[in-house]
């Protein structure tokens, strides 16, 4: 649909755009929406008041609904990652079902998405205030990350450029003790901490050099450095002439 929502363009800040952005997306009535739950596959049916709800802003899904929701409105990621993104600022685990903490999560963006994105992450109440050596694998991009993450949590916030092959690297995250994580992208959530790991990443077949890869000749990737894509862009059109 010409006029759905662009997840390259923006992340919905409230719960009221992010209905408007599914009212966008659908393209049949909300009855025909529910029956295609029924006589799908996946197990999981949204009536149409609940449906009704979401686009109209005064409900919010359920974190375990982000992908169904996002497959039933054909939302190509947006939908789910606006989800994620949007309870940033309620996420509690230890108190809600808002996730899983395990040593390994595999997070994917949109691959058109092109622009910040990050990682929020709680302890168990047992791994509160101790150290955190984690690894971070991203399609060829390496990163080690060794932090102490308080009970109030801390985010890592990266960024992304879009996957020109329209295919998305999953980022996987690994951790020698069971962690709480969640996805986003846009503002990162106010949790106290935000750790910016944007630089530093090393390549698994190219050696970095001096901590600032040349970009052309290592692909596209996470940015390191704020400005090198831009300038690597300019570079290739210039090149193309």
């Amino acid at each position: 649909m010409s006029d759905s929502p662009n997840p390259l363009a923006s992340i919905p800040s409230t719960w009221a755009e992010f209905g408007a952005g599914l009212r966008q997306l659908r393209a049949v009535s909300l009855r025909a929406l529910e029956t295609r739950q029924l006589t799908g596959p996946a197990g999981v049916v949204l009536s149409r008041s609940q449906l009704q709800r979401y686009e109209a802003g005064t409900s919010r899904p359920k974190l375990a609904a982000a992908d169904h929701l996002d497959e039933l409105y054909g939302a190509g990621g947006w939908a789910s990652l606006a989800i994620r993104s949007l309870y940033g600022a309620i996420w509690d685990p230890w108190h809600e079902a808002h996730g899983v903490a395990r040593t390994h999560h595999a997070h994917r963006w949109p691959a058109r998405y092109d622009g910040i994105v990050w990682i929020a992450l709680k302890p168990l109440p047992a791994y509160a205030d101790a150290q955190h050596d984690l690894a971070l694998t991203w399609g060829p991009w390496l990163r080690a990350v060794s932090l102490i993450i308080p009970a109030s949590g801390i985010v890592l916030m990266t960024g992304k450029a879009e996957d020109p092959s329209g295919e998305s690297a999953t980022l996987n995250l690994d951790s020698p003790v069971p962690v709480f994580c969640l996805r986003g992208a846009g503002t990162p959530p106010d949790m106290g901490t935000v750790i910016d790991i944007r630089r530093r990443w090393q390549h698994q077949n190219i050696a970095p050099r001096e901590d600032r890869p040349r970009l052309r000749e290592l692909g596209r990737g996470p940015r390191q450095v704020d400005q090198a894509l831009p300038r690597s862009r300019g570079r290739r059109r210039r090149a193309s002439r």
